[in-house]
């Protein structure tokens, strides 16, 4: 009779042990289940629009600083050709960002690089045949939304130095005065 007890025993402990992990494995696959579905999407979206936001917010500044130079050539205090090569040194000269890794440029609608920290070389030049990684014309394209929409956010897949090509938004916007 005992040794009946005790297999009973172990049953009912290999069972409620095996019910416990059941229920730890169910636990563990719903919580996966509500951060990849849920709560990575949620943060994700919120990281992207905060994103959105501060270039939106920096390129707002950049335009500010175009138009205090338009304000003083439409007072006579500078002629056009000063007043726009004030401001092209001035944005050239300032970055954004934690690390100040943001830059601004500035291009025509041809697209003629008329400005960019980044890549000196390249001022003054057509820069109308720089691709992304998906071999959209990237200046091509931001130039057409500029002259068509006044501006607007422009995403691409950049291809930086030693690495793949990642994910890089813009706010480009049209200083119609110039």
């Amino acid at each position: 009779m005992g040794n009946v007890g005790e297999s009973i025993r172990k049953r009912v402990k290999i069972g409620l042990i095996f019910k416990m992990w059941l229920l730890c494995v169910a636990v563990t696959t719903l919580y996966d289940l509500y951060f990849v579905y849920y709560a990575l999407p949620q943060f994700q979206t919120r990281t992207f629009n905060a994103k959105r936001t501060e270039v939106q917010s920096e390129t707002q500044v950049a335009l500010g600083i175009l138009d205090s130079y338009y304000v003083l050539e439409q007072e006579g205090v500078l002629s056009t050709e000063d007043a726009q090569s004030r401001a092209l040194a001035q944005l050239s000269s300032i970055s954004y960002g934690e690390n100040g890794e943001g830059t601004f440029w500035v291009s025509d609608h041809q697209p003629v690089l008329l400005a960019d920290p980044a890549a000196p070389t390249l001022v003054n030049t057509d820069v109308s045949y720089i691709t992304d990684a998906d071999g959209e014309s990237v200046f091509g394209t931001m130039a057409d939304s500029c002259r068509t929409d006044g501006g607007g956010f422009y995403e691409s897949r950049w291809d930086y130095a030693g690495g793949d090509a990642g994910k890089k938004l813009s706010y480009v916007a049209a200083f119609e005065p110039w």
